[in-house]
C-alpha cells in the first residue's frame, strides 16, 4: 500500500494573477485508455472537501519556463511534469495542464477544468480536494517510443475563462503512478492513471477539448507538447 501524502506535500504553481472560482464535482463516465479500449471503472467516487478553489491565470512572463506547448495559432495547450515528492523519485509524477491565448485580443475559452488533484485508483490519497476523474486524455511513450496504455476516467466538469492576449490558464493537474512492467498481469485492469513501464526517459502529452470564439464555433481537441521525464529504478520498485 503506497504511503499517503498530504495536500501540503503537493507543489503547485504559485504565480497567481487572477483567481477564478470553480465548483468541483466528479463525472461518472466509464474509463478510457490513452492508447486503446476501456475496461471497468473504479468504484471510488471523487472526494471534495471544500466548495470551490482557485484556478490560476498567469502572464507569459511569469508562467513556468518548462511547459511543453503544442501547436496552435490562437489557443495552445501545454503540459508540465514534476515529481510528487519534491526532488525524490517515488513512482509518482504530477502533470500540470495549461491553455494559452496567442491572439492579440481577449478570448472566452471553455474547457474541462478542475482545481483539485486527479488521483489514481491504486490507493487512497489524502488530499484536500481530489477526483478520480482526469480532465485531459493522456498519451505516453516509453524510451523506445512505443505507446504505453494509461487507463483513465474522463471528467465532465468545465469552466469558462476570459483570457487576455499572452496569458495562460492552469486548468488542471493529475497524478500518474508508475509500476514495473513485469507485474502488469491482471493489475492493468484494476487501476486508472497507472503506467506499467521500465526505466528510461518517457514522454507524455495530452489532448484537451477546448471551445472558444463566437456562436457556432466548434469544440476542438488540442494536443500539448511532450513533457519528458525519467523513470528510475526507484519509480518501479514494489511497495
Amino acid at each position: 500500500m503506497p504511503h499517503r501524502k498530504k495536500w501540503r506535500d503537493i507543489l503547485v504553481p504559485t504565480t497567481a494573477v487572477v483567481a477564478f472560482v470553480l465548483a468541483a464535482s466528479a463525472g461518472g463516465q466509464p474509463p478510457a485508455s490513452g492508447t486503446g479500449a476501456a475496461s471497468q471503472a473504479p468504484t471510488a467516487p471523487a472526494t471534495i472537501h471544500r466548495e470551490d478553489a482557485a484556478i490560476r491565470v498567469t502572464s507569459a512572463s511569469v508562467e513556468p519556463a518548462d511547459i511543453a506547448w503544442g501547436p496552435g495559432r490562437e489557443v495552445q495547450a501545454g503540459l508540465r511534469v514534476r515529481l510528487w515528492a519534491g526532488s525524490q523519485h517515488a513512482s509518482r509524477f504530477i502533470f500540470d495542464v495549461y491553455i494559452r491565448n496567442r491572439t492579440d485580443h481577449m478570448l472566452n475559452v471553455t474547457c474541462p477544468s478542475f482545481a483539485g488533484l486527479s488521483v489514481p485508483s491504486d490507493s487512497d490519497y489524502s488530499t484536500e480536494v481530489q477526483s478520480r476523474s482526469i480532465y485531459c486524455s493522456p498519451h505516453l511513450r516509453d524510451s523506445q517510443s512505443k505507446q504505453v496504455s494509461v487507463r483513465f476516467l474522463p471528467g465532465t466538469d468545465e469552466q469558462q475563462y476570459a483570457i487576455a492576449p499572452g496569458q495562460s490558464v492552469y486548468i488542471s493537474h493529475w497524478l500518474l503512478r508508475t509500476m514495473n512492467r513485469r507485474v502488469r498481469g491482471t493489475n492493468s485492469t484494476k487501476y486508472t492513471q497507472v503506467a506499467f513501464v521500465e526505466t528510461g526517459r518517457h514522454r507524455m502529452s495530452c489532448d484537451v477539448s477546448v471551445l472558444w470564439g463566437g456562436k457556432g464555433d466548434r469544440r476542438r481537441k488540442l494536443r500539448t507538447g511532450e513533457a519528458a521525464f525519467d523513470v528510475t529504478a526507484a519509480d518501479i520498485e514494489a511497495e
